[in-house]
């Protein structure tokens, strides 16, 4: 008698695991046909170029950059232009045998204070970097009126020096 109820039980299990995997079978065909319709219908859909996947903390960066020009009254085009130049976007980036760090490139021998005055510690933190590197070039940008001399001065520390430079960054800016 268990014997029976078991080989029963058995024969259920079975034929409702069949029963699911005709019903999956079917869904499935449905769906493989629905798209081969919206492919004959609309093959904008699949001809279109996607744009290229952006990380979160590159949105993140963005909206950081957004957030600062606006607070410093910045043009949030040259802030990024000045980025890709720096250190294309690269926050672990190291230039000047070592003194220049993140990714607006920033020397904290020259910047102590203003690091301290802003609550800055970490210049490879992207939202640091870009916090006192706007700092700096909004303070240039109020001491010499333009892009281009607050740009020289931001590269070379003298508005001649870095003239291809802040050229560069403007282009790249769309200015």
């Amino acid at each position: 008698m268990i014997a029976s109820i078991v080989a029963f039980e058995k024969r259920s299990k079975n034929m409702r695991i069949k029963k699911m995997m005709t019903a999956i079978a079917g869904i499935m065909i449905v769906l493989g046909l629905n798209a081969i319709a919206t492919a004959i219908d609309h093959p904008e859909v699949y001809t279109k170029d996607l744009p290229d996947p952006v990380a979160v903390t590159e949105l993140e960066t963005n909206n950081h950059i957004e957030k600062m020009a606006k607070r410093y009254g910045l043009n949030p085009d040259v802030i990024k232009a000045l980025i890709e130049e720096e250190s294309g976007w690269c926050e672990s980036a190291e230039g000047d045998d070592g003194n220049s760090i993140g990714l607006m490139q920033i020397q904290k021998r020259w910047h102590k204070d203003r690091m301290k005055r802003l609550g800055v510690t970490d210049l490879y933190d992207p939202e640091e970097n870009i916090t006192v590197g706007c700092d700096i070039l909004s303070e240039l940008l109020k001491k010499y009126g333009n892009y281009k001399d607050a740009l020289s001065v931001y590269n070379s520390g003298n508005i001649h020096d870095g003239k291809q430079y802040a050229e560069r960054i403007l282009k790249n800016a769309g200015i």
